[in-house]
């Protein structure tokens, strides 16, 4: 059915092909005859200074030679067409039948996972208040509502390709609008190799093999203007859906423009089919008539079970595989589909989540910057010399740090950004006037920081921002620079304890060497032993850990969660090492015990007295004592 209809649209275009070549010839030759007729009168004018020219009959009688001639034709037969457009379709069949990835043990099925994504209405960055983010759509729906044409924007990860698939999908099982015929995939990752000249053209040429014959060599306007007309005609009357999949990714800036203003002539000229261009939300500040702009929206709670529940397909490891996320401090990165999707894919191998935070935060941030380009064979042109994914890595890390102590929010002000980056910029020569180019560079090519309103920034997931913090901090030669913030960053330590060469070094570091300098408040101790019982850092036994664990619990006689990680911690260590620094002064009615110092420590100064609550290390100590 669909072989016959494909000849029979085939046959309509070359038809109105043909026909706009001929009038176009016919201008054309038009064009040229009056031309020589004028030229002719004026030659005649300057013979005899007293004559008015050629007369009306002499006129007449002049007429193109056959070597003063354009003639053209258009070179596409409809049998040739019509096996190339199947050969297509065959690919974009099985292009779009299955997702794959470096963690995933083989391919998946997309129609078995794929979850309906939804999207925004008008792009994040166009938000003026929180309240619009409110305002979304079934993708699909959005797409199909209406004739025009689409841009769908997303971060790295948000899904554009996959939903592009899963809409080929559809269109293949019949759930798409007859209103359009079949699916045209122009992938730009295949097409960054051929040059910078009208891609988008040639791949439609090669593909629905048509050229256009002008007999006059040197008419190569004329002859490229012409073509430009013929794929027009042909495409209006195919009625595709023309899908131009990751703009992003063309690697080189002459590239995109190149492709942009073939982009514009399309949406201007077929506006029988559908066209819908991908690309990351960074890389896409342009306005195109004819089209409406989308930008697909983080997964809610349902989607990502239902995602889960597809993914996992016991339901009840599925529920519990949420929850676990959920109950995680990376809980944020799984409103990304690919990130949820290695979660799933990690999960299904091992039957459990990740059990040190740490792990996940560097797939993520990995993902982000270099591995998920690298798995699909793309490079991205950067706009400044030695901006490297390691120096972004490292800016981002700066940066997050220098808003976290300045700004102390999640969300970011153009003014707080330009701030940020007039600080840090000269670490990495960069341009001090390119704060905003900068940050869209690294919002295009990353996807860790992002534009999500009209002048507002944000990093992609809080727990991410926390973790580069971590990584600023933990690369310091000392905490000595930072100690005046360090009341702003208890969960960022934490991440640091977590992520540093020497967990049980570093804890002792921060709190008997800063720690125990300031006062610091129940709100700072609250977030740094909570995250540091989420984060899970991998201790080794040493004398120090001990006496940096009993001065910490001294602060936090009633952190039951604390006192269960200190647990945990010591588990493998010597408890009696502490009565070499205290002894047993006092002991409550409630089992609370008082020590007091009896010994200074080589390198830190620790405290006069602790303070040990009731339980199994007030017993263990008075025990020993």
């Amino acid at each position: 059915m669909l072989e016959l209809a494909l000849s029979e649209l085939i046959k309509a275009g070359i038809s109105v092909a043909k026909d706009i070549l001929g009038n176009r010839v016919k201008e054309k030759n038009t064009e040229l005859l009056e031309a020589k007729k004028k030229k002719e009168n004026n030659k005649k004018k300057s013979q005899d200074k007293k004559s008015k020219g050629l007369t009306k009959e002499e006129l007449n009688t002049i007429a193109l030679l056959p070597n003063e001639q354009i003639s053209a034709e258009i070179s596409m037969e409809e049998g040739e067409t019509r096996q190339s457009i199947k050969k297509h379709l065959d690919l974009v069949k099985e292009w779009s039948g299955f997702i794959g990835f470096k963690d995933l043990q083989g391919e998946k099925r997309l129609s078995d996972i794929y979850v309906e994504l939804d999207t925004y209405l008008m792009p994040l960055r166009t938000h003026f208040d929180s309240s619009e983010r409110q305002s979304v759509k079934p993708l699909q729906e959005a797409l199909f509502s209406d004739d025009k044409h689409a841009v769908v924007l997303g971060q790295p990860g948000a899904g554009k390709t996959t939903s592009m698939k899963r809409l080929c999908s559809n269109f293949f099982s019949g759930l798409i609008d007859n209103q359009y015929s079949f699916p045209i995939l122009i992938r730009f990752r295949d097409l960054n190799t051929i040059g910078t000249h009208e891609i988008i053209k040639s791949h439609l040429c090669d593909l629905l093999k048509l050229d256009i014959c002008v007999s006059e060599p040197s008419a190569t306007d004329v002859n490229e203007s012409w073509k430009d007309e013929s794929i027009y005609a042909v495409i209006n009357e195919l009625k595709p859906i023309l899908l131009l999949d990751g703009f992003d990714e063309l690697p080189t800036q002459s590239q995109k423009d190149s492709a942009l203003k073939e982009i514009r002539k399309l949406v201007q000229h077929c506006r029988e089919s559908k066209i819908i261009i991908t690309c990351r939300t960074g890389e896409f500040n342009y306005d195109l008539d004819y089209t409406s702009d989308f930008e697909i929206s983080s997964l809610n709670q349902d989607q990502i079970l239902c995602f889960a529940k597809n993914w996992i397909q016991e339901e009840h490891k599925a529920i519990k595989f949420v929850q676990d996320i959920n109950d995680s401090p990376f809980s944020d990165t799984a409103i990304k589909p690919l990130s949820l999707a290695h979660l799933c894919a990690i999960y299904e191998r091992t039957g459990n989540i990740p059990d040190r935070p740490k792990i996940v935060y560097r797939k993520v941030v990995n993902l982000m910057l270099e591995e998920w380009d690298e798995q699909r064979s793309i490079k991205r042109e950067t706009k400044y010399a030695k901006f490297e994914p390691d120096r972004k890595f490292e800016f981002l890390s700066h940066l997050s740090y220098y808003l976290t102590i300045h700004g102390n929010t999640a969300v970011f002000n153009q003014e707080q950004l330009i701030d940020a980056y007039s600080s840090i910029c000269g670490n990495f020569g960069l341009p001090k006037d390119q704060s905003v180019i900068a940050a869209n560079e690294i919002e295009s090519h990353t996807g860790l920081f992002l534009q999500t309103g009209y002048l507002q920034y944000e990093f992609a997931h809080k727990s991410l921002q926390e973790y580069l913090t971590a990584e600023y901090l933990v690369k310091l030669p000392s905490l000595e620079r930072v100690k005046k913030y360090i009341e702003l960053l208890g969960a960022e330590l934490a991440i640091a304890t977590s992520i540093s060469s020497n967990p049980s070094l570093y804890f002792t570091d921060i709190i008997l060497g800063v720690f125990n300098r300031g006062d610091l408040t129940n709100s700072f101790y609250n977030a740094f032993t909570s995250r540091l019982s989420q984060e899970r850092p991998d201790f080794y036994p040493s004398e120090d850990l001990v006496l940096a664990s009993f001065t910490l619990l001294s602060q936090r006689v009633d952190d039951t969660g604390y006192l269960s990680l200190m647990k945990k911690m010591l588990e493998n260590c010597d408890i009696e090492i502490i009565t070499s620094y205290y002894e047993l002064e006092s002991e409550s009615n409630d089992g609370s015990i008082v020590m007091r110092r009896i010994k200074q420590h080589n390198e830190y100064k620790i405290k006069t007295k602790l303070r040990i609550p009731s339980g199994h290390f007030a017993e263990k100590v008075v025990c020993i004592a």
